[in-house]
């Protein structure tokens, strides 16, 4: 069992948090563009207390709520 916690190294450790702290800081950005009043304090809360699953859960519901042309675009964008 302690054979599996040897096998991470600092490259999987760099690299899981920069992807939690890329998914913190865009889904900041995302909400202090896109969301007003009672919102902004309610995912901003989310965001801050619960990181990752706040950041998750506001990047899969700005996502859904785009146009299908402009999410077609950032489909294209990523890919």
């Amino acid at each position: 069992m302690n054979s599996i916690l040897l096998m991470i190294g600092p490259f999987e450790i760099i690299a899981v948090l920069a992807v939690i702290v890329s998914l913190f800081f865009s889904s900041l950005y995302l909400v202090s563009r896109h969301e007003k009043g009672r919102n902004y304090f309610i995912w901003l809360l989310l965001i801050i207390f619960l990181p990752i699953l706040g950041s998750v859960c506001y990047l899969v519901k700005h996502l859904a709520n785009l146009p299908s042309q402009k999410r077609d675009e950032h489909a294209n964008n990523v890919l």
